[in-house]
């Protein structure tokens, strides 16, 4: 079981280097994670982007990139589908977002995944190290579905459950975030929570449906410990949930698990290190992967 991301290091290095196709690397800081990733032994690149940007960015941190397979673009949709049409046909183990918008990213994912007819949705995961907690915890979507109906989170929960899964968690722990109206009806959060523990409460989909709905009810409950997976009502509050590294400690990264594999979304606004994190999960998701089709786990 991982349960921090040292161990994730620790497994990409053992399992790298895994072929990385990245999405425009055209600044500092992701061009910084690609230098470090790459002489960590994680990761061995493939550039997709604006040839003079990329260029630059590696000459300010003196690396060289000589040697780096690399495909002019600068058509944000032309390089997400060129490299996301990579990882589904195979050519690469993994794609990292760059300096580019991540609906672009989405837009290319979804396009492969309904071209192939293997998944309806994609939703992103934000995996995050909490500082006292002995698991790792996940929170999603975080990047796709604006407000989901109740079957659109089912597939997201499937999603986040496989991530739990390829991490060595058996059967997680899943809590729907929703407010408890005492007047009035309920909020829809709420009755897709009473549905999901309806439906899945026996543990047929893989997993473990918890009684609380916010994190208040958790620490009330006497038990004080976080879910593996925490799934949000929306989209906005996933996006605020999966920032929560600026204001609090707690280390995260986040990846949409296609059917092909492991995307790794970092924010236009993180740093070098958060980065590297996300393509060292990257690798570790996409070598896990391989051996479970291969039978050797």
């Amino acid at each position: 079981m991982i349960n921090n991301f040292a161990k994730i290091y620790q497994l990409a290095k053992e399992k790298g280097p895994g072929k990385l196709v990245v999405l425009a690397p055209e600044d500092r800081e992701f061009m910084s994670a690609v230098k470090i990733a790459r002489h960590e032994g994680y990761v061995e690149p493939f550039f997709i982007g604006n040839l003079e940007k990329m260029q630059i960015a590696a000459d300010e941190l003196d690396f060289n990139v000589d040697q780096i397979k690399k495909i002019s673009g600068s058509d944000p949709q032309e390089i997400a589908d060129y490299g996301i049409a990579m990882l589904f046909n195979k050519e690469t183990d993994l794609v990292s977002k760059g300096q580019i918008p991540t609906s672009y990213i989405y837009r290319a994912v979804i396009k492969e995944e309904q071209k192939r007819g293997v998944k309806n949705n994609i939703s992103v995961a934000s995996l995050m190290e909490v500082p006292g907690c002995d698991h790792m915890v996940a929170v999603t979507d975080v990047g796709v579905n604006i407000a989901p109906d109740y079957e659109a989170k089912v597939e997201i929960i499937k999603d986040a459950v496989l991530l739990m899964n390829l991490l060595g968690y058996e059967f997680p722990q899943v809590v729907m975030l929703s407010a408890n109206r005492d007047y009035g009806p309920a909020l829809q959060s709420y009755l897709d929570a009473q549905r999901l523990r309806e439906e899945y409460g026996d543990g047929s989909g893989g997993f473990e449906i918890r009684p609380e709905h916010s994190v208040a009810e958790i620490f009330d409950s006497g038990k004080a410990s976080l879910p593996h997976i925490f799934l949000v009502p929306e989209l906005d509050t996933g996006n605020i949930m999966a920032k929560l590294n600026y204001v609090i400690p707690v280390k995260r990264c986040a990846t949409v698990l296609s059917s092909a594999g492991p995307v790794a979304i970092p924010s236009r606004s993180d740093f070098t290190e958060s980065i590297v994190r996300d393509m060292a999960l990257g690798v570790v998701l996409a070598a896990r992967i391989k051996e479970k089709d291969m039978g050797l786990n």
